[in-house]
């Protein structure tokens, strides 16, 4: 598992320590305490997107657009604090792919 923030100095649990959440104020990083009550019973989730345009906007034969996202789910269970099963940790990663694929890339120029 992630290392963990410990709640000290209004730090929350089940934020990862790497994750932009530890540095959000407590109602955006744990809305309604939710993360902190799951990760009590040793489950901690994590959502990341990343969305990427790429695009020729001049010159070359025709000026067109990409668009390419990716969403990753993560959801992680301590299996010692859910069932006393000591060392065990399930990890359930999910990626989902999004595109734009009527939105082609252009690249080739016109020799004038």
């Amino acid at each position: 598992m992630a290392q963990i923030i410990e709640e000290e100095g209004g730090r929350i649990p089940g934020i990862p320590e790497t994750s932009i959440a530890s540095s959000l104020p407590q109602h955006l990083a744990d809305p309604s305490g939710m993360r902190s009550r799951l990760d009590k019973h040793g489950i901690q989730f994590g959502i990341n997107y990343i969305g990427e345009v790429l695009g020729n906007p001049s010159g070359g034969i025709k000026q067109s657009a990409h668009y390419s996202g990716l969403l990753e789910v993560t959801v992680e269970a301590d299996m010692e604090k859910m069932f006393g099963w000591k060392g065990l940790t399930l990890h359930c990663p999910d990626k989902s792919v999004r595109e734009r694929p009527n939105l082609p890339i252009q690249i080739l120029s016109s020799a004038s």
